[in-house]
């Protein structure tokens, strides 16, 4: 904000504006003397330039004079034009553009207070517990500077109020009790396994129906495992974003403690969050990723029942990657292999008598290097 200062100009200090208003003035008076001189040399007539004369075998042919005359026509061109003073347009241009970039940083800060408003009061109404806060409603009618600078302060005195010992931050009302940690990570784990047993199968029947996929019974089942697989990264991505984009608004650092405790807060009010959370971009890159993939099966472009099924699969990996500790998929998906009963389950169609996996039809969910659920393979001989 505090960069549109005056700008030196050859006659001393002046505004940007007037500045970039001379150097227009001498680049237009020198761009006419230009003109004016190609036309009096005749250098730029459609009538005496053929694109023969700028054949190789006529520059070769040319003689002493011509060459002589070229010389003095080019040379007096360039003295019109590389002026020392018409150098001074390229530097005010980079000033202007550094300008527009900072007001459009500055003016990005104040939209991302607004836009994270109602986010900013949850996460403030969570740590205070039966503190009251009253956080300012944000308005135009202060100065830019004067709004960041209260923000940035804000938030600095509700970080020191985490860290404080004294905080209801750090009460044990705060923190659910180990039953109520259990129950809910049941209810998480639960609501993974019920895409595989609902979800899923839901969307294989439509598949089904689908012409061009009526003999690719393997093709489909990839489908809905990349799915998972695809909505896992993209949504972990979103969320590292979003805990990027929150450091940098606040200036911080986040492999400070302060960072640290700020990410967990952060983390705590998407998962609260999570229900309602916008998520459309990030179904839209999953099943881009699987209809690119897959351009010859254009099919897969309009099936509203791939789009469900993306839209499901993405809210509930939402919820777990947003997670104190955070779930994760065991990406170990090497065949064929021997079946490991702590992280394999068959499916009921598989050769029980066999315990070489083949392929896998969903993916395990590991909480801590433990598995949480097993991943389901198909068992069976070559």
């Amino acid at each position: 904000l505090g960069c549109h200062g005056l700008t030196p100009d050859a006659s001393g200090l002046t505004h940007l504006h007037v500045a970039i208003k001379a150097e227009l003035h001498r680049h237009i008076d020198a761009y006419k003397s230009a003109l004016h001189r190609l036309d009096e040399l005749g250098l730029a007539a459609a009538s005496s330039k053929k694109p023969v004369d700028a054949s190789h075998q006529r520059l070769l042919s040319l003689y002493h004079c011509d060459v002589q005359q070229r010389l003095i026509d080019n040379k007096t061109l360039l003295t019109i034009l590389d002026k020392p003073d018409l150098k001074q347009l390229r530097p005010l241009v980079d000033t202007l553009a550094n300008r527009v970039q900072s007001d459009k940083e500055a003016l990005f800060c104040v939209s991302q207070i607004k836009r994270f408003w109602m986010f900013l009061v949850l996460a403030v109404s969570i740590r205070a517990g039966a503190f009251c806060f009253r956080l300012q409603p944000v308005g135009e009618e202060k100065p830019v500077a004067a709004l960041l600078m209260a923000f940035s302060r804000g938030c600095g005195a509700l970080l020191d109020l985490m860290q404080a010992p004294e905080s209801p931050c750090h009460s044990d009302g705060y923190h659910s009790e180990p039953e109520a940690d259990s129950d809910s990570g049941k209810d998480l784990v639960g609501r993974y396994a019920s895409l595989y047993y609902q979800n899923r199968p839901r969307a294989l029947e439509a598949l089904d129906s689908l012409p061009e996929l009526t003999h690719a019974t393997q093709l489909k089942s990839k489908i809905l495992f990349s799915v998972v697989v695809l909505a896992f990264r993209t949504c972990k991505n979103l969320r590292d974003s979003k805990l990027k984009e929150t450091f940098r608004n606040l200036h911080l650092d986040g492999r400070t403690a302060v960072g640290q405790h700020l990410r967990d807060d952060v983390i705590r009010c998407l998962a609260s969050s999570a229900a309602t959370f916008p998520l459309t971009e990030a179904e839209n890159q999953v099943r881009a990723l699987v209809c690119d993939t897959l351009k010859e099966y254009k099919c897969l472009d309009n099936c509203a029942a791939l789009r469900r099924y993306v839209a499901d699969v993405t809210r509930v990996t939402w919820l777990l990657v947003n997670q104190l500790p955070s779930y994760e998929l065991d990406t170990d998906f090497q065949t064929p292999v021997r079946l490991k009963p702590e992280k394999h389950q068959r499916h009921h169609s598989a050769d029980r008598t066999n315990d070489t996996v083949r392929s896998y039809l969903w993916p395990a969910l590991v909480l801590q290097n433990v598995c949480v659920y097993k991943a389901v393979v198909v068992t069976g001989g070559a």
